[in-house]
């Protein structure tokens, strides 16, 4: 070696322009569909958990095991796959960034402690979310079992909805519409 520092590939600058256009497409997209059919199904869901069954689950169950264990195991599942995955590929490589990854910006490529380091952060950065899950799980069953039988209030003219009959009123009728045709 020279002594002169190693600087990583970068990106031209069309694919720049490509890749900040398709990644706000797909957050802005996320954000729409989120707004427009997640969050009022997930309401709709929540007001009247008590009285639907979910494949012959308790709504409230799967409402607080979905909230305290699904979704932190959901999200470490895809910390894992993305920063965990390159984090492997630092470790590999024995260099941050990791060989083949363009960059940005000029970037001088690391290698040794730091850059052994900076992939054991990487790749166990989805622990703290699996750690929200482990201490979820108890939250979920206290919280699931001190809720009401769902009979008791349900009965009052209120009929358990039996789901997976009535998941199709949560799918916008476009999708549907689209998926049947």
């Amino acid at each position: 070696m020279n002594g002169s520092p190693e600087f990583a590939p970068k990106h031209s600058r069309a694919t720049k322009i490509r890749v900040v256009a398709l990644y706000l497409l797909a957050g802005g997209a996320t954000v729409l569909l989120s707004q427009a059919w997640l969050f009022p199904a997930l309401s709709a869901f929540a007001s009247s958990a008590d009285c639907r069954e979910v494949f012959g689950v308790s709504g409230v169950k799967v409402l607080f095991y979905g909230l305290f264990l699904g979704v932190p195991l959901f999200c470490a599942l895809v910390v894992g796959l993305t920063i965990g995955r390159r984090g492997y590929r630092i470790l590999r490589d024995g260099q941050l960034p990791p060989i083949g990854e363009k960059v940005f910006r000029p970037t001088r490529i690391t290698r040794g402690t730091k850059a052994k380091w900076a992939g054991y952060l990487h790749l166990f950065s989805p622990l703290p979310l699996l750690a929200i899950a482990v201490w979820g799980l108890p939250q979920a069953h206290q919280l699931s079992r001190m809720s009401l039988d769902p009979q008791r209030k349900c009965a009052a003219g209120h009929a358990v909805i039996r789901t997976p009959e009535n998941l199709r009123s949560l799918v916008p009728s476009g999708l549907r519409a689209a998926v049947a045709g």
